[in-house]
C-alpha cells in the first residue's frame, strides 16, 4: 500500500475514530483503525464491537492495500507532522508515515487487516428517513444529561428514540421524540419532521449517543437514519456511524406524560436568573443528597442550601405565583442540567405536592420543537 493523503483530513477522521475506539480494550484490535486504500479514496474504520465509524477520504492511491494500526498512536504521529500532504507506505513489518515537507518519518507496527471485525452494512430494503442534523443534535443535547451511568441497567443507560408514535399537532408532519431517564429525572425532546407512514421505537446506548452528538456538531446538512436488523445507522456526508441497539422494553413513557399533565400550580421566571441562584446555593447543598430547597410563597421563590459542614446559602427572586405555599428539596446538579438543556429565556415551573415531580419547560414552545424536564424531589 502506498498513499498520498491530506494531513488535515486524515487528522480530522482520526479524531472522530478516537471517540469510538476503546482506550482499554479486552481485545487489542478494538483500539485500532482499519485503513483500506482502493480506487481514489482511503476508507478509515474504527469499532469497539457495539459501535463503528467509517469515513472516506479522497487520496492519491499509488498502490492499493489495507492494514490495521493503533488509533491513538497514529493520531499522535499525524498531529506532529506538517500541514500538507502525507505519504503512507506499508512494508512487511511497519506502516511508514512520511512528512513530504520536513522529511520526518514514523514507523508503526501493524496487524493483519483480515483480523479486523466485519462491520455490518444496512440493507437496501431497510427503513430510511432524512433528518435535519441540527434537529437530531438538539434532541441529543436536550436529553443526554438524564441518561443513567449505571451500565447494569441498559434501558436506563440509553436514550429512547421514537418516530411517528406521538400524534402530531400539525397536519402533514410527524413527531420524532427522544426520552432519557435515570429514575430520578427525565427529559423529553420533540421535533416535527416530514410525515412518515411508519412507527419506530429504538433504544440507543449511552456511549453511542455521546459519540453521535460530537459527530453532528457544526453540521448543517441532512443526515440519513437507517433502522436495520443489523443495527442503527446514521449517514453524515462521507461518514457512516453504526451502533447496536439495546434489546429491552423501554420505560413506559405514556404513563409519565399522564402524570406530568395533571393539574399543577405554575410560576414563570427567567431561566438564567434561576440557574445562577441554583449554582450559587449549590455550594452549600446537602453533602449526601446534593439537595437544595425551593420555597414558593406569594410572588417569591427562595432557593436555599443548608449543610452542617458547608454552612448556609440563600437567594430569593420575584416570580408570578399566587398558588399555595410550597417547599420541596431537589438535587442541585439535576436542576442545573435541565435548565442548561432547556431552550428559551424564560421557563415555567410546575409544582403540586412536595413529593411530586417538578416539571420544567420553556414558557413559549418553538414552532417545530418542544422540551420538557422532570426532576424528582429528595428528602433533606
Amino acid at each position: 500500500m502506498q498513499v498520498l493523503i491530506d494531513r488535515d483530513k486524515l487528522l480530522a477522521t482520526l479524531t472522530k475514530c478516537r471517540l469510538v475506539s476503546d482506550k482499554k480494550p479486552t481485545q487489542p484490535i478494538a483500539s485500532c483503525v482499519l485503513i483500506q486504500a482502493s480506487g481514489h479514496a482511503v476508507t478509515i474504520t474504527a469499532t469497539n464491537f457495539y459501535a463503528a465509524i467509517q469515513e472516506e477520504i479522497f487520496a492519491e492511491i499509488r498502490e492499493e492495500g489495507s492494514t490495521v494500526v493503533n488509533t491513538d498512536e497514529l493520531y499522535l504521529r499525524v498531529k506532529m507532522l506538517s500541514f500538507g500532504t502525507l505519504e503512507l507506505v506499508l512494508s512487511k513489518n511497519d506502516l511508514e508515515i512520511r512528512d513530504c515537507v520536513k522529511h520526518l518519518m514514523y514507523k508503526l507496527p501493524h496487524l493483519n487487516a483480515d483480523d479486523y471485525p466485519v462491520i455490518q452494512e444496512p440493507d437496501e430494503r431497510d427503513t430510511k428517513i432524512e433528518f435535519d442534523a441540527t434537529q437530531l443534535l438538539q434532541m441529543l443535547d436536550q436529553t443526554k444529561h438524564a441518561m443513567s451511568m449505571d451500565t447494569s441497567r441498559p434501558k436506563l443507560h440509553s436514550t429512547l428514540f421514537e418516530i411517528g408514535k406521538k400524534k402530531s399537532p400539525v397536519k402533514g408532519k410527524s413527531v420524532a421524540r427522544m426520552v432519557a431517564t435515570d429514575g430520578h429525572r427525565m427529559a423529553f425532546s420533540d421535533v416535527l419532521i416530514p410525515q412518515v407512514s411508519f412507527e419506530k421505537s429504538l433504544l440507543i446506548p449511552y456511549k453511542s449517543c455521546i459519540a453521535l452528538s460530537k459527530f453532528l456538531k457544526g453540521n448543517q446538512s441532512t443526515v440519513t437514519l437507517v433502522d436495520s436488523t443489523q443495527g442503527f445507522f446514521v449517514n453524515i456526508d462521507d461518514l457512516r456511524f453504526s451502533t447496536c441497539l439495546v434489546n429491552e422494553a423501554p420505560v413506559p413513557v405514556d404513563s409519565v406524560m399522564t402524570l406530568s399533565s395533571t393539574k399543577k400550580c405554575s410560576c414563570i421566571l427567567e431561566r438564567l436568573r434561576l440557574l445562577a441562584a441554583i449554582k450559587a446555593t449549590a455550594l452549600s447543598a446537602n453533602e449526601y443528597t446534593g439537595g437544595i430547597t425551593l420555597t414558593l410563597d406569594t410572588n417569591i421563590l427562595t432557593v436555599q442550601g443548608d449543610d452542617p459542614e458547608k454552612g448556609k446559602a440563600s437567594d430569593a427572586m420575584s416570580v408570578d405565583y399566587d398558588g399555595k405555599d410550597f417547599v420541596a428539596g431537589y438535587n442541585a446538579r439535576y436542576l442545573v442540567d435541565v435548565l442548561e438543556a432547556c431552550p428559551g429565556d424564560t421557563v415555567t415551573l410546575q409544582v403540586s405536592e412536595a413529593l411530586d415531580p417538578l416539571i420544567i419547560k420553556p414558557e413559549t414552545e418553538e414552532e417545530d420543537s418542544s422540551f420538557l424536564g422532570i426532576v424528582m424531589p429528595v428528602r433533606l
